[in-house]
């Protein structure tokens, strides 16, 4: 089952009768309990209610598909950039409502409905058929989960699909590893860029790959280049400052000398005035007098306004410096946020490649065995849930075939044909030494076995 909500942008009596017949009532009490998580795919429809036409338009630039990014946003035209996770879709919808109603400036009242088109994935990976992700399904258990990865594993003892499957798991995890190196050298820059320095060290856990040196010269060099053109800004900023500050400098010198003008046009005039008293001069000569006066002060009067225009000019370069300097170091720490997320998947790539891996082998083995295997043991299967929890660490979890499955869950399924199946699994493998760096975004590249 899809969730579906709707939410109306400003409270209205009028339902939109179109959107209304495609939400059943349980749809839309179920979209109150369960919250999005990243990588859901959602699908946004916007209609905006036009009482002139007396009829609903659709809004093609705002409706479409969203991704749910590693940060849980969504990016929406005008409304800009949307906290998702740990939302339900009927909150979401609602806050898009919101959002959108505060900065589109529409005329007509808006109706926002939000979908999941495809869920988040899961993992499968043991003896079933095609093991891998897939996407989320409501309600999903262990049993519909072996059913989307094609059942339980059929042995057939074929050694090539064995072999190959083998060799992508170990593409996968090969992939994987140089992700996690390049991801890691990426959060050494990015630390040392917030931090203001001029260099940073390689990560103590990749000082040992090949060709390490090389990365950190082209991280390095992109720093420098991101320094330079930050630099490159404040100075402009500064040099703007710099030229308002002159101008104002000139401005009030002008103003000083404008004002003596302007008081030796009101001694002039003030003397005139006495002398047409007495009778010793005409009215022409006043208003004369008066007449440069008002120009002597008309033009202090401009002087004043452009020396105020320029102390304006000058808050705003000066303000412009800081904002830039600001600007740099928020999109350094999203950036930074964004390869911590990334480096977090990459560690549950790096598990599933691994145990896919594993689990080809042992297939391989129990395959080779299947002419001993009278057919009178019971089969057992254990199941086991890698699931992440909200602080970032992972927890295993004994299950069922009836288990309830959450998006990002890993299913592992182990079929040792009656045997121990714990006997089977290695105590300790490198996905689980990534796993157990996830914080950190840390592995030991040596321990994966895997060579560049």
């Amino acid at each position: 089952m899809k969730i579906n909500a709707l939410r109306l942008a400003i409270p209205t009596l009028r339902m939109l009768p179109i959107l209304l017949l495609s939400m059943s009532a349980a749809g839309y009490c179920h979209a109150a309990e369960e919250m999005l998580v990243p990588d859901d795919k959602l699908a946004v429809r916007v209609v905006e209610w036009r009482a002139a036409d007396g009829q609903y338009a659709p809004s093609d630039a705002l409706s479409g598909d969203y991704l749910i990014d590693a940060n849980g946003s969504i990016s929406m035209p005008i409304a800009g950039r949307i906290s998702a996770a740990g939302q339900t879709a009927d909150s979401l919808s609602d806050m898009i409502a919101k959002k959108l109603t505060a900065t589109a400036n529409l005329p007509g009242r808006l109706f926002v409905a939000v979908e999941v088109a495809v869920h988040a994935p899961v993992f499968v990976t043991g003896m079933v058929e095609t093991p891998g992700q897939f996407p989320y399904q409501t309600n999903l258990t262990v049993m519909k989960a072996v059913s989307l990865a094609g059942g339980y594993l059929r042995l057939r003892g074929n050694d090539a699909s064995f072999q190959r499957n083998s060799i992508e798991a170990a593409g996968a995890f090969r992939t994987a590893v140089v992700s996690k190196r390049d991801l890691l050298m990426q959060r050494a820059r990015l630390l040392a860029e917030i931090a203001g320095n001029d260099d940073f060290q390689i990560p103590d856990e990749l000082r040992d790959s090949p060709d390490i040196e090389q990365l950190k010269d082209d991280e390095t060099n992109l720093m420098h280049l991101r320094r330079v053109q930050l630099q490159s800004r404040v100075d402009a900023a500064g040099a703007a400052a710099r030229l308002y500050g002159q101008e104002i400098a000139n401005l009030e010198a002008k103003i000083v000398s404008q004002k003596k003008q302007v008081d030796l046009a009101r001694e002039e005039l003030d003397t005139v005035q006495a002398l047409i008293k007495k009778g010793l001069t005409n009215n022409s000569r006043q208003f004369s007098l008066n007449r440069g006066l008002a120009e002597e002060s008309s033009s202090l009067l401009d002087l004043e306004i452009a020396l105020t225009k320029a102390k304006q000019n000058l808050a705003e370069s000066q303000r412009e410096q800081t904002d830039i300097v600001n600007k740099s170091n928020a999109e350094n720490q999203e950036a930074l946020n964004t390869v911590n997320m990334a480096l977090r998947k990459t560690a549950i790539d790096m598990q599933v490649a691994h145990l896919l891996g594993e689990e080809a082998d042992l297939s391989q083995q129990v395959a080779g065995d299947q002419d001993d295997w009278d057919g009178s043991k019971a089969v057992q299967r254990q199941f086991l849930i890698t699931r992440r929890q909200p602080d970032g660490s992972d927890v295993v979890i004994e299950a069922d075939e009836t288990t309830p499955l959450l998006p990002h869950d890993l299913l592992q399924i182990a079929h040792p044909l009656g045997a121990d199946t714990t006997a089977l699994l290695p105590s300790k493998s490198p996905s689980q030494t990534a796993l157990a760096g996830i914080g950190s975004g840390a592995i030991d590249l040596k321990e994966s076995g895997i060579k560049r």
